[in-house]
């Protein structure tokens, strides 16, 4: 059984604590392999900003802070209202630094260039009420081998261009924190936790089939 911590909270302000708590306790477990960074890849939307508005001050207060950057990204122009990466820096101002995961100008990613260390790396994603987490959405093949970085051409909701952290990306990141926030996700994790195969259909089930630690954090208050 994949070592999953499950903890179900009430009100949106404890779930937002211990999600911080967990982030900030994973990111001391390991030491960082010489020559790579260590990352803490975040995901964008309302639900990670109650959690990284926690997570500002004791990351800005670390001698070496990680390297702070979205799971997936829109496919925009630099700067754009509608990037991951433009709300992230909103939540934080200018306490952290975040970096870009898409390259507009070179049509690239980025984050390969960044050498990053996996194994003392954090990756922290929101469930959606479809079950798709990152730019990994239901009924598409999540499995590029030795990829920890895909293009999506199809998301179902504009832009349908995306960059998205791999399922093998998220196998092998050291810690991965999962987000369930909200009524209308209830159902569908429950639905994950009976069938923790189908990631076709719910590609939550990754969290779930991890060898690695994978705590998820279930509120069913939306704010």
């Amino acid at each position: 059984m994949p070592p999953v911590t499950l903890s179900p909270y009430p009100v949106r302000s404890a779930a937002n604590s211990r999600a911080a708590r967990t982030v900030l306790n994973a990111l001391g477990r390991h030491p960082v392999a010489a020559g790579k960074q260590q990352a803490l890849l975040v995901c964008g939307g309302a639900s990670i900003a109650g959690v990284l508005t926690r997570l500002v001050t004791p990351l800005a207060a670390l001698a070496q802070a990680p390297l702070i950057m979205p799971c997936d990204e829109r496919c925009l122009p630099d700067h754009h209202p509608e990037r991951n990466d433009s709300a992230l820096r909103q939540m934080v101002s200018d306490s952290l630094t975040i970096t870009p995961l898409w390259d507009e100008a070179q049509q690239a990613a980025t984050a390969e260039s960044h050498h990053i260390d996996w194994a003392s790396s954090v990756a922290v994603v929101s469930m959606a009420d479809d079950g798709h987490i990152a730019s990994l959405f239901p009924q598409r093949s999540h499995r590029h081998r030795d990829q920890d970085w895909i293009t999506v051409a199809d998301a179902p909701r504009p832009p349908a261009r995306r960059i998205s952290l791999s399922a093998d990306a998220l196998h092998k990141v050291g810690h991965l924190v999962v987000l369930v926030f909200g009524a209308n996700k209830i159902g569908p994790w429950q639905r994950a936790l009976h069938n923790p195969q189908d990631d076709a259909i719910l590609p939550v089930c990754h969290a779930l089939q991890r060898p690695l630690p994978t705590a998820v954090v279930v509120c069913p208050q939306d704010a």
